[in-house]
This record gives C-alpha cells, sequence and structure tokens, in this order.
C-alpha cells in the first residue's frame, strides 16, 4: 500500500469514525462497488437460487455462508480506488481466481462466524500472509476497535434480518386477497406443494437482495477500521506529512530563504496591524460567532431564517385497513416458531441446572468428612492449664509429696489449680481466657466472701512468689496453706433447691 498517493484523508480516528470513513467511501465509489457486485456476484448467487430452488431454507443458509467470500469483490474495489487505481467489472472479474485463493477456506470455516471478519478480511486478501502469520495479526488489529467492528457486524444482522422481514410484508400486502395466497405457507417445512409452487424462491431472492445491500457496507465498515488501525499502529499520517515537506523543500531549494524572509515580515506586519488597529465598539450587535457579546445577534439572525416558522407539506404511505384478519394469519407460524423455541430454552436451562445442582452435591460429598467432636475450651491462667483431667484424685496429698521431695513449685501449682478448677465448678467463677494471676484474684474478690478470698490471696501471692522470684514458703506457711484450702478444695456447694452437690472430678471428698 502506498498511504502517499491515498484519496482519502488518513488520519488517527476512533473506531466507530473509522466506520463512518467506509460508509462515506462507499458512498462516493458506489458505482464501481455495486456494478462489479452485480456482475459478478449476483450471477452466481443467481445459478444457486435456480440450482437449489426446490429448496429455499437450504439455499438461503449456503448464500449467508457464502458471504465472505462475496464480501471480497467490494473490497477489492474499495482498496484499488482508495490509492487511486482505476477499476471496472472487468478488471475485478479478472482478478477473481487470485481472490479466491486467498485464504478463502479459513474465511468460510475457521473465522465465518467471528465479529470482527470484517476487519481481518484485509489481512487475508491485501497482505498475503499465512495462516498462523494472519490470525497473530488479526488478533493486533482488532485489539483497540472491536467495539467497534462487533456493532457494525450485530446492526448489519439485524438490517438484513429486517429487510427480508420486511420484504415479505410488503409481498403479503400487496398480494390481492382474492387469490388466496398466503406467502407464509412458502417458508413451511411440512408444506405440501411447497416444491411446486413457483414462489418458492421468494426467501433466497429477499435475502440476496437484502445481502447486497448490506454486505458492501459491512465490508467498507471493516476495510475502515482496518486502516485505522495501520494508521495508528504505523504512523501513515506521519509519514505523509513528512513525505510533504521532503517534496515541497526538494521542488524549491532556492525560494527558502525568500520564503523565511517574506513569513519574518508578514508576521511583524500582522503584529503591528493587531497592534494598531481600533478596538471593536462595545455595543457592536452584528453578529459574529468570535465575540460571545454578540450571541444575541446570532440568535436573532437564526431565528429570522426561513428554518423555522415556515410550513411544508409531506406525503407518507400508511398501513391500509383490513376488514377481517385472513391475510395474516401466515404469521401464526412465527408465533408457534418463537413459542417453540422459548419453550426449548427453558426445557434447556432447567436441565442445565439440574446437572450443575447434581454435580455439585457430587462433589461436596466427596469433600465432606466426619469432623471430630469438639472439645470443651481449656482454661489458661498465667499460662497453666486448668484441665480437671490433669489433676490428681488426691489433690492436697499430692501436693504434700511434691513438697516433700523438695518441688515447692510443682506443689504450690497443684494447690492453685486445683482451687481454681474447685471454684470455676462449684461456684461458677468466670475466669477470662488466658487470665493473668492479678485478673483470676479480682474474680474471686468478686465472687466469694472476705475469708476464703483472702484464703486465695494468700495462695496466689506465695504460687507468684515461687514462681516469678524463687522464693518459696516456709514448710510451716505451706502447712497452714493446705489446712486454710480445705474448705476450699471439698466443701460442696448448694443448688437452687439446698441439696448438696456432689464435688467435681479430680477433687475428693471429705
Amino acid at each position: 500500500m502506498r498511504p502517499e498517493v491515498a484519496t482519502a484523508a488518513l488520519r488517527p480516528r476512533t473506531g466507530f469514525e473509522a466506520v463512518d470513513l467506509g460508509f462515506e467511501m462507499l458512498r462516493t465509489w458506489w458505482r464501481p462497488v455495486f456494478g462489479a457486485w452485480l456482475w459478478i456476484v449476483a450471477p452466481i448467487a443467481a445459478l444457486l437460487i435456480v440450482a437449489l430452488r426446490d429448496h429455499p431454507i437450504a439455499c438461503t443458509a449456503l448464500l449467508w455462508w457464502l458471504r465472505p467470500a462475496f464480501a471480497r469483490v467490494p473490497l477489492h474495489v474499495l482498496a484499488r480506488r482508495l490509492f487511486g487505481d482505476p477499476v471496472r467489472a472487468r478488471d475485478v472479474a479478472g482478478a477473481l481466481p487470485a481472490l479466491l485463493r486467498s485464504a478463502v477456506v479459513r474465511s468460510l470455516f475457521l473465522e465465518r462466524l467471528s465479529p470482527y471478519r470484517t476487519v481481518t478480511l484485509p489481512v487475508l486478501l491485501l497482505e498475503g500472509l499465512r495462516a498462523r502469520e494472519a490470525g497473530a495479526r488479526g488478533a493486533v488489529l482488532v485489539r483497540r476497535d472491536a467495539s467497534a467492528a462487533i456493532a457494525m457486524v450485530v446492526m448489519g444482522a439485524f438490517a438484513t434480518f429486517s429487510l427480508v422481514l420486511g420484504g415479505i410484508l410488503a409481498v403479503q400486502l400487496f398480494v390481492p386477497p382474492e387469490i388466496g395466497w398466503d406467502v407464509f405457507e412458502l417458508f413451511l417445512p411440512a408444506a405440501a406443494d411447497r416444491d411446486a409452487d413457483p414462489g418458492a424462491v421468494l426467501l433466497p431472492i429477499l435475502y440476496l437482495a437484502s445481502t447486497s445491500l448490506v454486505e458492501p457496507a459491512l465490508t467498507a465498515g471493516g476495510f475502515a477500521v482496518y486502516l485505522n488501525r495501520r494508521i495508528d499502529l504505523e504512523g501513515w499520517d506521519l509519514e505523509i506529512a513528512l513525505r510533504g515537506i521532503a517534496r515541497r523543500l526538494a521542488a524549491e531549494p532556492d525560494a527558502r530563504p525568500a520564503h523565511a524572509a517574506a513569513r519574518a515580515w508578514m508576521l511583524a506586519l500582522g503584529i503591528g496591524l493587531a497592534l494598531a488597529g481600533p478596538a471593536a465598539p462595545a455595543h457592536a450587535t452584528a453578529c459574529d460567532p468570535a465575540r460571545p457579546s454578540t450571541a444575541g445577534a446570532c440568535a436573532a439572525e437564526v431565528l429570522a431564517s426561513e428554518d423555522f416558522g415556515s410550513t411544508r407539506e409531506v406525503r407518507t404511505f400508511r398501513l391500509r385497513s383490513f376488514e377481517t384478519g385472513d391475510s395474516f394469519e401466515g404469521f401464526t407460524w412465527l408465533a408457534d416458531l418463537v413459542a417453540g423455541l422459548f419453550e426449548v430454552g427453558v426445557w434447556v436451562a432447567l436441565a442445565t441446572g439440574v446437572i450443575a445442582l447434581l454435580v455439585a452435591l457430587a462433589r461436596s460429598a466427596k469433600r465432606r468428612e466426619p469432623r471430630p467432636a469438639a472439645a470443651p475450651p481449656v482454661l489458661r491462667v498465667g499460662g497453666l492449664e486448668l484441665d480437671p483431667e490433669s489433676l490428681p484424685p488426691d489433690l492436697l496429698a499430692a501436693a504434700r509429696a511434691a513438697w516433700a521431695r523438695g518441688a515447692p513449685a510443682e506443689a504450690l501449682s497443684l494447690l492453685y489449680r486445683g482451687t481454681l478448677v474447685a471454684l470455676h465448678d462449684r461456684r461458677a467463677l468466670e475466669v477470662p481466657a488466658s487470665a493473668t494471676e492479678g485478673e483470676c484474684l479480682r474474680a474471686v474478690e468478686r465472687a466469694l466472701p472476705a475469708e476464703p478470698a483472702g484464703v486465695f490471696e494468700t495462695l496466689t501471692r506465695q504460687w507468684m512468689a515461687t514462681r516469678y522470684a524463687a522464693r518459696p514458703p516456709t514448710t510451716e506457711h505451706f502447712t497452714a496453706l493446705c489446712r486454710e484450702l480445705r474448705p476450699l478444695l471439698v466443701a460442696p456447694s448448694l443448688g437452687t433447691d439446698g441439696a448438696s452437690q456432689p464435688p467435681p472430678h479430680g477433687v475428693p471428698s471429705p
């Protein structure tokens, strides 16, 4: 491609602006585009319609499938005219073998359902790349303007369907009711006389007519999006501007100093006139879009034009009124088709949901494992576990034995843990999780009378002095402490009915 000889303004655009450029190119060169279409594509499609006249549905499907092959004809014309090469129908016919050899199989099979086929078709037709290289190139080109390409293809599909349906309705409206011929019966697969009816080819003919209007427009829009991406990636606009500067300088090598001096004098003169000219009066009422103060005069001038307040006569076509609905009985097949499709969709969605639910339940059953019973939380005070199972049956005897063998810390630990367990089980003492000795002491002082609370305070101080300062009490003090702690360790608590409760596990009864 030679960007410098292009007959259109090649500059970066948005995707939808590029589509507009393609439509403008089609409006400008519509004669060669539609001429080549009528001389090449229309006869081929007409032969297919005649050959498959007994199978209108299959013929229409074949015409739809061959649309990428038909699109190569208008694309070839547009590409040649954009870069200044005149092209006629006979030139396109001579290039037809080369057009059909350029990856037509990929267009008809791999990219037939692609929403970007109108953008990637110029890659296959104009760049001559191999299959893998063409796929990578197309992915790069549609990366930014994918929304414009998809919107164009979707609108083209709606336009084709609307034209076909409009043609069917037009034929039905213009058929006199006295004839009793229903055009909708031609599209029913179970029609008995469909093959013998000469109107069976109406559907492929209408589809060919709508495709002849829509496909060149889609091809032009896709070609413009393709050009826009190449301008953006390869900088065609900069290349064109630099080539123009180089040609101008090469054509006038001696006039450059004179031109520079002339431009300098012109600039100086303009600045002088601007500084010396009289200022415009503030009360000027002439319409000047450059001055916001004249907005009222501009509005008055616009309102005084003929576009406002004029009247004109418009004639439109309206649907004729029918006394009966006999002429529209053929619509029932369309309603039945839509209802059938909706019913199939509902059943498919329901079956998909049931299958997904069964699969999720099966996976959940495989992952489900028996969970062990949650163990009751173990209280901790100062790093000690207050587990009743870890206490000996006779707590006082075990504490005295530990003291006798020279383990005062173990003896006081047994007394301290046993007292807290007994108070927790019998007196419902609330001990915070991971509490400190000070927090336990304050909880006991709130829950017990002064005398037993004082005994627990003495135990706490002796336990803390032994554990943290290595200063155990004397044997007399330890013996007295064991004697004072016996009521707290073995005395049963009273329930709500006054009956005595059994001692907790691990604490002997008196």
